[in-house]
């Protein structure tokens, strides 16, 4: 997976532009990639040090590359519409979830 920018960044470096392309043109090859099928846009909320807390970013990887089981990424919080108000008490929370439930039955 890599993001806008990492793309970005690649083209720079492998000199396969020959003129330094801003945010937006990295996007206008990236959103037409996407829509030829060749690449796959996947979000993911963020937590850390490099996003801010329940911002939704960005990733891409080329179709049909297979990607490793990773059941963290599966876990309902990653595409929760309210992930950003969850709280470890609050009334949207991990304890209260039917959702994060379900998930761990399923898988455990």
């Amino acid at each position: 997976f890599a993001s806008a920018e990492q793309i970005g960044e690649h083209i720079q470096a492998s000199g396969i532009s020959k003129v330094t392309l801003q945010p937006e043109d990295v996007m206008t090859i990236i959103n037409t990639l996407v829509y030829d099928g060749r690449i796959e846009l996947f979000t993911q909320f963020m937590r850390g040090q490099h996003s801010t807390k329940g911002k939704k970013d960005a990733f891409y990887k080329p179709v049909g590359q297979t990607t490793p089981m990773n059941y963290f990424t599966e876990i309902p919080c990653s595409v929760c519409p309210v992930f950003q108000d969850c709280t470890d008490e609050g009334d949207i929370s991990p304890a209260k979830c039917e959702y994060m439930n379900q998930w761990l039955d399923k898988h455990f």
